[in-house]
């Protein structure tokens, strides 16, 4: 039915059939995908640091003049898009949040991008990533979002916990060479 009508129409069953799917099968299995190119990332737990994409659209470590791997980098923000949601934990408080590693999270990855208004550039955030563990079990909770999300160890593990991991080795052996 309509608002505003009066009549009532049917419709074949099949229309109806994939509505009557688990809530799940309708959300987005990914955590976090960019709408905006991505200009920084921010970590934190373990070693901090700060990677920056630079005006010849490749990367550098804020903290440090060592050259970026751009492949790493742009492996990471693949591998940050692709972060697929496990299980949902919907209904979440703050209190919950200890029972994921959440109270205290063991990483944290601040994803922004840049913009210009006319006040000048600033850094728009993404994304706010926190990470916990309970168990052997993953987790990470949105800053923009109630719910915390199951995720595979394999997926945490790939997420860097030191610049060096990032680090362009051939760049590192030429500028030694010099």
């Amino acid at each position: 039915r309509r608002l505003g009508f009066g009549t009532v129409v049917t419709v074949p069953n099949d229309f109806l059939e994939l509505w009557r799917a688990p809530l799940n099968q309708f959300r987005d299995p990914r955590v976090v995908s960019f709408a905006r190119p991505v200009d920084q990332l921010e970590f934190t737990g373990g070693e901090p640091f700060t990677v920056q994409r630079t005006p010849s659209n490749s990367w550098r470590l804020v903290q440090s003049p060592l050259p970026v791997d751009a492949g790493s980098v742009n492996d990471l923000l693949a591998s940050l898009g692709n972060l697929a949601i496990e299980q949902f934990k919907d209904s979440i408080t703050d209190a919950d949040l200890q029972r994921y590693g959440l109270a205290a999270p063991i990483r944290q990855i601040v994803v922004s991008s840049v913009v210009t208004n006319g006040g000048g550039p600033s850094n728009v955030v993404l994304a706010a990533l926190s990470f916990g563990t309970t168990n052997g079990e993953y987790f990470v909770r949105r800053a923009d979002e109630k719910p915390v999300y199951a995720i595979r160890a394999a997926d945490f593990q790939k997420l860097p916990t030191a610049s060096w991991q990032l680090r362009d080795d051939v760049g590192e052996r030429i500028a030694q060479e010099e």
